[in-house]
């Protein structure tokens, strides 16, 4: 018997609105069912309004499904009913997504659960349908994530587990404490003695210390410097994901940070340079250089920079062969004087061609720097040209 997929209330109801509003061609919805099915899709990203997992077909793709959020008022509208009704807000506040939630937030004019139009399948792959069967698939192993976590579902229209929580809290104490509650706070409440609170910036516990006074202190030692670590650790996870709108990624921020751990350490072993007098184009071709050798990783530096895949790979092995100078010698020209290429073209051959800082012939390029360094470029189908080698004094080292 083939695999079904929502095997809880929730998890049935996403498959339905899946099947109802992604897209009309059943044909798409039936390949990506087979590719669920054959355990193509891997672990989902789950991030207000957007899920994405790498999904295997030919080869890697990265598919993505962008979820339309729920409108502030909305969510407002959401929260006050919750709130409203002990039942609801009891279920939730244990971590439970009570059924009868759902028609009841329909009946208020919030609709938890995505319609046509409200989900937007994106993919790596060169398939322009809507959905691919990358896409596809991966709508329907989110089945798994509702099964495991209804509140998965409110999360796709734009908020967590916690935030909602943190709001309906917030709202039930407004409403049980009253409107003089924020007054009595800031005035100072009664103490159970009967005194009065002060507030701690009039207590004399917290006058301070003179500065004349702390100056003269004599300071203490210096304690000694640890140990640099071997390697460097994991960042620590991120409390909350960012914004939705504001363009950013929680893998690609923890990328940034794994990376910032491993230059810092690096700096703690004296190795290298901290980075930070790179511009953002030599910042990204060594990041580039970096994840050469992960497809998956270079695709997803590709799209985050908006840089073609092509674009970024010449750079990635300039930046290889050559740092910030390979970088430079692959998007500059200038023009030495033809003197300069004399010992080149014999080498190349008598009838190599000759522009700005380049001499090209028989399949091989040089280019000369402003420094009198020659750099070798090999032809590539795909790329162009692209930087082969280090950059040497004489151009006989190239040979």
């Amino acid at each position: 018997m083939a695999r079904q997929f929502g095997s809880t209330w929730w998890g049935k109801a996403w498959v339905r609105a899946i099947e109802s509003g992604i897209t009309a061609d059943t044909g798409r919805l039936s390949r990506g069912r087979t590719y669920a099915r054959q355990g193509r899709v891997g672990i989902p990203e789950i991030i207000p309004g957007l899920v994405r997992a790498e999904v295997t077909g030919s080869e890697e793709y990265v598919a993505d499904l962008s979820v339309r959020p729920l409108g502030n008022e909305a969510w407002t509208r959401l929260i006050e009913l919750i709130a409203s009704r002990s039942a609801n807000a009891a279920a939730l506040l244990s971590g439970e997504l009570p059924v009868q939630l759902l028609d009841e937030a329909t009946e208020h004019g919030v609709h938890l659960l995505p319609g046509p139009g409200e989900v937007t399948p994106d993919c790596s792959c060169p398939d322009w349908g809507e959905p691919c069967k990358h896409a596809a698939a991966l709508a329907y192993l989110v089945a798994d994530a509702v099964d495991q976590d209804p509140f998965v579902l409110l999360l796709l229209r734009g908020r967590g587990r916690s935030e909602l929580m943190d709001a309906i809290r917030t709202l039930r104490a407004e409403r049980s404490s009253g409107s003089g509650a924020e007054s009595d706070r800031m005035r100072g409440a009664e103490r159970p003695d009967g005194g009065s609170s002060t507030p701690i910036a009039e207590s004399p516990d917290h006058a301070g210390v003179d500065a004349v006074e702390a100056f003269a202190r004599t300071l203490a030692p210096l304690p000694p410097p640890i140990d640099a670590p071997a390697h460097a650790g994991s960042p620590v996870a991120l409390g909350a994901p960012p914004p939705i709108d504001s363009g950013l990624r929680l893998s690609e921020l923890e990328a940034l940070a794994a990376d910032a751990a491993i230059r810092a350490t690096d700096l703690l072993h004296q190795i290298g340079t901290s980075g930070l007098e790179l511009t953002s184009e030599a910042d990204l071709a060594r990041r580039a250089a970096e994840a050469f050798n992960r497809p998956t990783t270079l695709l997803g530096l590709s799209q985050s920079s908006g840089r073609e895949l092509a674009e970024l790979t010449r750079m990635a092995l300039a930046w290889h062969n050559g740092g910030v100078e390979g970088l430079w010698i692959m998007n500059n020209q200038w023009e030495p004087s033809l003197s300069t290429f004399e010992t080149a073209r014999m080498l190349i051959s008598p009838r190599a061609r000759v522009s700005a800082n380049t001499v090209t012939g028989n399949g091989i390029q040089l280019r000369v720097d402003r420094s009198g360094r020659w750099w070798r470029f090999r032809a590539d189908e795909d790329l162009g040209w692209v930087l082969a080698s280090q950059g040497f004094v004489d151009p006989a080292e190239l040979f």
